[in-house]
């Protein structure tokens, strides 16, 4: 599964987590119980950020020394 996100939908009145991702060019999604929700959100945080945190390093790694230094 790629990093993905929470989305909610009410049905009848009860609203509903789905965990969405995209998967070879589809959209996925399926349903994430209660009990669930809490660690399913901490592991995207957590993705999220490694993502984020790797980008940033090859964007420094872009920028020349000289640059950098000052």
């Amino acid at each position: 599964m790629g990093i993905g996100g929470i989305t909610y939908k009410t049905i009848n009145g009860k609203r509903y987590a789905y965990y969405q991702w995209t998967e070879n060019g589809k959209q996925r999604s399926r349903r994430v119980k209660d009990d669930e929700l809490a660690e399913l959100a901490a592991k995207i945080a957590v993705e999220k950020a490694k993502k984020a945190s790797a980008k940033m390093m090859v964007a420094e790694a872009s920028i020349p020394y000289s640059a950098a230094s000052q």
